[in-house]
């Protein structure tokens, strides 16, 4: 893989520069690279950059990039599908209208058990399944991670591959959305969620009925064909525009995520000598996340297959911060995967000691899942943290004092994490 040093503006380690004033030049940083959807050059212009800022951060970060492949068309960007899919069983459910009954009946069936099965399948890769996505194209795609490990005071230590006592890993994600074609994207998007599920069913129920009363009239041609062949036309438009697939469209990250969790890390190196012996702490950017969540099941798969003790690390996610109110995921319903209570217990408990107001977030809040999900479904304690505020009439903005917050949130909850151990501070 190439190794480019982009160019950038130092961050100096200053004692009297505030956890906020390093967020928010991390992040305007990072805003240089523009339109970072997965794979995309700009994506990897952004990873190549994150490495070097943290480089310049302090000399002892010997920050890297992970290599991995990601597929750009998994996830969100995979509803387009559907209009591809769904133009195929059109045409062999027009095919279908035949004089001879029996003909007729089979091409429908097949069209309409075509139908159900491939809309399922690419509903399931729109949702994040990558099991059956081995038909679409993988590109390069980077996670950037550094890490530190406390030294031994009170123990001996055995031989050099003794794995760590504690093992906190911290991360985010600095690619963007893919967005839309439209400006006003709650509108449209409302519409595609409520549309499509309606249309499938009455495409569904036509084949039914065509099957049963036949088309042997002109009126039930009629009827059988300009009823799904309008609705069809509109979900084809739906399907298509629900998503855009030019990166000048991408809604922008906002980088508030990864330079907090960057933050956190760097103050927990500082004071490294008061954190528990042979205490592994973990920071990692992950690419590809929104695809599926490519950049953090690439980074699991790979560090429970070569790093001791990795399997019980406590894995705090930081996600899209764009309002200061605080939300902390609880399970995901979906896909029935349930986040650490141990974890969410000590943000809780940080929180109502500095103040800090946690939010629930609804029941589907994320279909699409979190960062969370790829170390919980691995048995690794983990649990996501996002910053979002669904008031129209009163919003809570994103400003220093907000990120300060959520700063102090993550840095007592790995702080009481710690505690536990008979080494602590």
């Amino acid at each position: 893989m190439d190794e480019e040093v982009v160019q950038q503006e130092p961050i100096v380690e200053d004692k009297k520069q505030t956890s906020s004033m390093f967020v928010e030049t991390f992040a305007s940083q990072l805003e240089k690279e523009q339109y970072r959807l997965t794979s995309e050059p700009s994506e990897t212009a952004a990873a190549r950059r994150i490495r070097d800022i943290i480089s310049s951060v302090n000399k002892d970060f010997n920050a890297k990039l992970e290599p991995f492949y990601a597929r750009p068309f998994l996830g969100r960007r995979s509803f387009m599908f559907m209009a591809v899919w769904l133009f195929i069983c059109d045409i062999l459910y027009f095919v279908s209208f035949q004089k001879n009954v029996v003909a007729a009946i089979v091409l429908t069936l097949v069209a309409m058990l075509m139908f159900m099965g491939g809309m399922g399948i690419i509903f399931a890769m729109y949702l994040g399944e990558d099991r059956l996505s081995f038909f679409l194209p993988k590109k390069a795609c980077y996670n950037v991670e550094t890490e530190f490990t406390t030294p031994y005071k009170y123990s001996v230590k055995s031989n050099e591959n003794t794995e760590p006592n504690n093992t906190i890993v911290l991360c985010a994600n600095h690619d963007s959305l893919p967005g839309m074609y439209f400006e006003d994207r709650g509108i449209f998007k409302k519409f595609a969620l409520i549309y499509t599920p309606i249309f499938m069913f009455i495409f569904i129920l036509m084949c039914i009925i065509k099957m049963g009363v036949g088309n042997d009239t002109v009126g039930k041609i009629v009827a059988l064909s300009l009823i799904p062949g309008l609705l069809s036309i509109v979900a084809m438009f739906v399907f298509i525009a629900h998503y855009s697939l030019f990166p000048a469209h991408a809604r922008e990250n906002n980088c508030i995520s990864p330079s907090i969790a960057l933050a956190v890390f760097v103050t927990l190196y500082g004071q490294r000598n008061y954190l528990p012996e042979n205490t592994r702490i973990v920071y990692v950017s992950f690419g590809g996340e929104n695809s599926g969540h490519g950049g953090s099941k690439a980074f699991v798969e790979r560090h429970l297959a070569r790093d001791r003790g990795f399997a019980n690390a406590k894995v705090i996610c930081l996600e899209e911060v764009n309002s200061g109110s605080i939300m902390v995921s609880k399970e995901d319903i979906i896909r029935r995967i349930k986040y650490s209570e141990e974890i969410r217990a000590k943000l809780e408990k940080v929180g109502q000691e500095n103040g800090i107001e946690l939010k629930d977030e609804k029941i589907f809040g994320a279909i699409h899942g979190h960062i969370a999900n790829s170390f919980q479904k691995q048995g690794i304690q983990a649990i996501s943290l996002y910053g979002k505020d669904e008031s129209k009439n009163n919003p809570v903005p994103v400003n220093s004092e907000s990120i300060q917050k959520l700063f102090d949130l993550t840095l007592g909850t790995v702080k009481d994490i710690l505690k536990e151990d008979k080494t602590s501070f």
